[in-house]
């Protein structure tokens, strides 16, 4: 089923919170990724054009957003790697220094499992 782009971001917010199970397509995790970074930088935008009109409390409204989507961020990383047909404790690849974060992007770029695995159904 095709999606509006910004749907997919919605969907993770709000329909998949505080959902590890399932699977994340390569289409659902690039466009939440793609809108988190527009909005973190319009965020950044208000709060450096607060701080410069003398409100000092600017950069809380960036962090506040943060803080918001880490779980939601979390649980779209675990069903992307669900959807390739790793484990969670991939993400734990993240701890190895330097190189970590590179290999997270590479497996996040994998395309998904044709058919079903473990970890349920595939969606297009």
């Amino acid at each position: 089923m095709k999606k509006f782009p910004l749907a997919w971001y919605t969907d993770v917010l709000f329909n998949n919170y505080f959902n590890y199970s399932g699977r994340a397509s390569r289409r659902e995790f690039w466009w939440y990724y793609l809108f988190n970074l527009i909005f973190l930088g319009v965020l950044f935008f208000i709060g450096y054009t607060l701080d410069n009109t003398g409100i000092s409390y600017g950069f809380y409204i960036p962090c506040v957003y943060v803080l918001a989507t880490i779980i939601p961020s979390i649980t779209l990383k675990v069903r992307r790697l669900h959807d390739i047909g790793l484990s969670a404790w991939y993400l734990f690849v993240w701890c190895i220094p330097y190189i970590g974060g590179f290999i997270l992007f590479v497996m996040y770029c994998i395309p998904s499992e044709k058919g079903d695995n473990k970890y349920g159904a595939y969606s297009i």
